[in-house]
């Protein structure tokens, strides 16, 4: 059962229903599990396919139990046996050799699975929670609301809100979830299918550039479909966690939200405290501050904090990299990630020895820099994105263009040294441009989309909710009618 397909928002609406019926947390919590189980299973042609999922879901919380037991030592032990096993299931080519089961599985959800198993083991083992019950940690774990590409929520979060006494649902909620649900459809079918389609005509263009030694026309259009692709992941992504966000709303849960207009944040690192929120903080709190604590203890008399929060930052982005995937294309987008967080913590540091903190600050409240601080971020991080999307791609015809083992090589190299810092440098000068476009086109799509009712609106009529659920299911409707199928990209990762 895809995400974005008709019989998913069958089973959501359903369960909606059912856990705003419920009268206890027992209840929330049976009809939560089914729900789960109903998802999870579609994803499954036979049992089989789900028997790694189940017993990796198994050992996580034979982990959970254990880990609360456990001495520090022990405990790393047993996190770095969880995470080989994650590894192992997700078939990473660093370890292609090595055996692997027989047959095909699925792993739905498991780069998600493994941070909520962490996060409940290192919390048990510090004695932040208590250890879960069998059906809280299978709901928390595989909830239909999260599983697929988060948010990753906290445990605690999650029990709290399942605890918490049912209450009718008031009309500022339904409006608010109905509001969600339908902005995150329009922007799966509408929006995210449009710019999927366009990037995929640039990326066809150029290849065709660069078989012919067209230079100029292949940079162009790199360039162009790495800025469209990032447009589209965008609208894809969002376009996810405003469904999920709203069904869990209509639900009565509040899921933490995954954006913060990432396309505003003024230096790379702020960027990734606006996109992917959950993952970013989840990484921040297990593997950035106890890395830099540790390394500050073993080295912090003899090295700067700085360089030491750069060697943090580095190897923080290198993981964030490679958790999205297990092909060569992630590590190097693990490494670039890295270059980008290090570079830009190493300018911060810089700045602030030879400017001073209040001059660096003022700086920094500048327009101009502002601007292109910005436009930097943006164009550094739409050429990251290369490393996702480069391969095959279909032409109009429906016939694979598949790159040459000239492009390989020239993506091998991210395009060269040259070319690579040649398109940098040309959409950081266009940030600037397509900012100002942007902030004159903002408010017009503003107003459009409270025209077309992608928001909650300010009515409090029952009308309303109708009116808004009604546009839901017709835009559903629609997709299967016209055979839409939009993917959910990060469901992959």
């Amino acid at each position: 059962m895809a995400f974005e397909s008709f019989s998913f928002l069958v089973l959501a609406v359903a369960a909606v229903a059912l856990l705003r019926l419920c009268s206890n947390e027992r209840q929330r919590g049976i009809v939560l599990c089914v729900a789960s189980a109903i998802f999870v299973a579609s994803f499954a042609s036979r049992p089989m396919e789900l028997l790694p999922l189940g017993v990796f879901m198994a050992a996580g919380y034979g982990a959970v139990l254990a880990g609360s037991r456990l001495g520090r030592r022990s405990l790393v032990v047993l996190l770095g046996a969880v995470i080989a096993a994650f590894v192992w299931l997700k078939q990473y080519a660093i370890i292609a050799d090595l055996p692997h089961l027989g047959f095909a599985y699925t792993v739905v959800g498991l780069s998600y699975l493994l941070f909520r198993i962490l996060h409940l083991i290192i919390a048990a083992a510090q004695g932040a929670i208590q250890v879960p019950g069998v059906l809280s940690y299978f709901n928390y774990a595989l909830s239909p609301f999260t599983l697929v590409a988060g948010p990753v929520q906290r445990y605690q979060d999650f029990s709290e809100q399942m605890a918490r006494p049912p209450v009718a649902a008031t009309q500022e909620q339904l409006l608010g979830g109905l509001g969600r649900v339908t902005r995150g459809y329009f922007y799966l079918l509408v929006l995210s299918e449009f710019t999927r389609l366009k990037a995929g005509e640039l990326k066809i263009a150029f290849y065709t550039d660069y078989a012919w030694s067209a230079w100029l026309g292949a940079g162009v259009h790199l360039g162009a479909a790495a800025l469209v692709y990032f447009v589209f992941l965008y609208l894809n992504f969002s376009g996810y966690m405003h469904v999920m966000v709203g069904f869990g709303r209509l639900a009565g849960f509040t899921l933490p939200e995954n954006f913060d207009e990432p396309y505003k944040a003024a230096n790379f690192l702020e960027f990734w405290s606006r996109w992917h929120i959950t993952v970013s903080e989840w990484l921040r709190t297990y593997l950035f501050n106890p890395l830099l604590k540790a390394l500050v203890a073993r080295w912090g008399k003899r090295v700067s904090s700085e360089l030491l929060a750069v060697i943090t930052f580095f190897f923080t982005f290198f993981v964030m990299g490679m958790w999205h995937g297990t092909s060569i294309q992630f590590l190097v987008c693990g490494l670039m990630l890295a270059i980008g967080a290090t570079v830009n913590k190493l300018w911060q540091t810089e700045a602030v020895r030879r400017l001073g903190r209040r001059r660096y600050r003022a700086l920094r409240a500048k327009p101009w820099y502002v601007n292109w601080a910005r436009a930097a971020t943006l164009a550094y991080m739409a050429l990251v994105l290369v490393c996702v999307w480069f391969g095959p791609e279909l032409s109009a015809s429906g016939s694979e263009v598949v790159p040459t083992p000239q492009i390989l090589s020239l993506f091998g190299l991210m395009c060269s040294v040259v070319a690579f810092l040649a398109l940098l440098l040309g959409l950081w000068a266009a940030g600037p441009i397509v900012q100002g476009l942007a902030g004159a086109v903002s408010p017009w799509l503003g107003r459009l989309s409270l025209r077309a009712g992608l928001g909650a609106g300010d009515s409090q009529s029952n009308a309303a909710i109708a009116w808004t659920a009604a546009k839901v299911f017709a835009v559903a409707t629609l997709a299967v009618v016209l055979n839409w199928s939009p993917e959910v990209v990060y469901k992959g990762f």
